[in-house]
């Protein structure tokens, strides 16, 4: 109990005149921030790069310059405080044709708020303006992901990006680089319906521009099937003479998409047997199979074609000669 008027007796003395002790406690504060902030400061703050430079026509910035750059500022804290609600500021880098390296001072500051202020130093402190060729270019476009149907499910033909070459316009150090520009990271497993997405293209570099910014992409799905092709004609090209192969046809299980696989004729099929890979002394050789895009096969047969060679014909005796091109006579006993 006793504690009990203890806790109440405390609560009763804060609640008390509570009005005079919030506003003893906003002077507190008022007179605690204005001795804090009369004191000297040096705060950082990002102001916004503009690059004004007047380059020959055809030429371009190798690297785009930073959109930013940080500005070490020194001052009373209250006015700090009043540039960083109300003031502007940027930094200005103009003239000139490009080509070196400007370093970046006090100078290129322009401030709008800033009362006895004075700027210590601007980061980076050195700025690189490098100038390079411009050029454009067309480059193919690569899909970045995997495209996987569903487990029954099978492509009938591979994934069709749409447009299938970017022109690229940027400087020729950095174009130098590329050999095809990559679409947005995608994961598409597990599908069963056709596909059809509009991807972003990657920048491969800020200083490069595209023509176009996305992609169309498009694949065809059906349902996994299995077809048993017999008789398929063995095409044999570069086979040495007197060299020959058995047996010259193939049956082969075709595995595609239903629709398509019931299509398919089987003139379409290539078995190549390829004799100008035969390594000597090799009697045994599988062929090539060539199909349409979206098929696959398996189960050949036979796996391996068979190498036969004709004896070459006896050479006749050849008769001795002697010295003088004559019929050489064997001594008389």
């Amino acid at each position: 109990m006793k504690l009990m008027g203890r806790l109440n007796k405390f609560l009763a003395g804060l609640t008390s005149h509570l009005q005079v002790k919030l506003v003893l406690l906003l002077l507190a504060g008022v007179c605690w921030f204005f001795v804090h902030t009369s004191k000297e400061m040096e705060i950082e703050f990002s102001l916004p790069l503009d690059v004004q430079l007047d380059l020959p026509s055809g030429r371009t910035l190798a690297e785009n310059p930073p959109s930013h750059v940080q500005a070490l500022l020194k001052g009373r804290g209250r006015n700090l405080l009043v540039f960083a609600l109300f003031g502007t500021g940027r930094c200005v880098v103009e003239g000139g044709r490009g080509g070196d390296s400007v370093p970046l001072t006090s100078k290129h500051l322009e401030l709008e708020g800033a009362v006895d202020l004075s700027a210590i130093a601007v980061f980076p402190a050195l700025l690189r303006l490098d100038v390079d060729r411009l050029e454009t270019r067309r480059l193919p476009v690569r899909l970045a992901g995997s495209l996987e149907p569903a487990e029954g499910f099978v492509l009938t033909s591979d994934p069709v990006l749409e447009p299938e070459l970017v022109k690229l316009t940027g400087p020729r150090s950095v174009l130098d680089t590329l050999s095809f520009i990559e679409t947005e990271p995608v994961d598409l497993k597990g599908r069963k319906r056709d596909v059809a997405e509009e991807l972003d293209l990657v920048a491969p570099a800020p200083s490069v521009l595209l023509d176009v910014t996305q992609v169309r992409l498009s694949a065809t799905l059906q349902r996994r099937a299995e077809r048993r092709f017999t008789g398929i004609p063995l095409r044999v090209e570069d086979l040495p003479a007197p060299l020959s192969v058995r047996p010259r046809s193939l049956d082969l299980t075709i595995v595609g998409g239903e629709e398509a696989l019931a299509s398919l004729e089987k003139e379409r099929i290539v078995a190549l047997l390829e004799g100008a890979r035969l390594r000597p002394g090799q009697t045994q050789m599988p062929c090539r199979i060539i199909l349409p895009p979206g098929f696959s096969w398996t189960n050949p047969e036979p796996p391996l074609f068979r190498i036969v060679g004709r004896r070459a014909q006896k050479a006749p005796a050849t008769q001795r000669r002697d010295s003088l091109e004559g019929a050489a006579t064997p001594p008389a006993p």
